[in-house]
């Protein structure tokens, strides 16, 4: 079992070149054959009484080793993830963090789908097409329903394709419906959708 993980460790992850050509929903998922890849989300929230927040939530998958598998516990991927909430009114900024090992019990993230989650902090893609984020710790909470308001774009699309980066941006979202009375002032009730 140890000769296994030591060859595990001496496989090489790929690298991200330029020209990879993208296709959707394909693509919002997970990619383990590349050692790092990450799902990051950030945005304004207003309130119905007009009161202004931000949100981020990231998930990172950070790969440690590759090759056959000895048992569903061996260590492959790192799972860190970030949640902040900005009050902006109130001059702060509170941050919580997870870091788990990849497994189907406590992070993970789905190939071929955008299904990304660490503990009870999710990231998914509804069956209309439009994005899930849960996270919460102390007293903030986001519960959120994302719609994309224009087509994803690779950074540096305008450039020759060659000089492309390998990564991809959803320029605008917008919330796909107002927010039922919230327990803290910028946060949707949930819905009851199971994620």
């Amino acid at each position: 079992m140890f000769r296994a993980w030591i060859a595990a460790l001496l496989i090489t992850f790929r690298a991200a070149t330029p020209g990879y050509e993208f296709s959707f929903p394909r693509d919002h998922g997970s990619h383990p054959e590349y050692k790092t890849e990450w799902w990051y989300y950030t945005g304004h929230l207003r309130t119905d009484a007009g009161r202004r927040f931000g949100f981020e939530l990231t998930f990172f998958r950070v790969g440690i080793a590759q090759g056959e598998k000895v048992s569903q516990w061996d260590l492959r991927h790192l799972m860190p993830a970030h949640f902040a909430i900005t009050d902006v009114e109130g001059k702060s900024f509170r941050y919580y963090e997870r870091m788990n090992r990849a497994s189907p019990f406590t992070a993970d993230a789905a190939a071929g789908r955008l299904d990304v989650f660490n503990e009870a902090w999710r990231a998914s893609t509804n069956r209309d097409g439009s994005w899930r984020l849960i996270a919460g710790d102390g007293k903030d909470a986001i519960d959120l329903t994302l719609r994309s308001r224009k087509p994803p774009v690779a950074p540096g699309a305008l450039r020759r394709p060659e000089r492309r980066s390998p990564q991809l941006r959803s320029p605008r979202h917008r919330r796909a419906a107002p927010p039922s009375p919230p327990a803290p002032p910028w946060v949707p009730a949930p819905t009851g959708h199971k994620a």
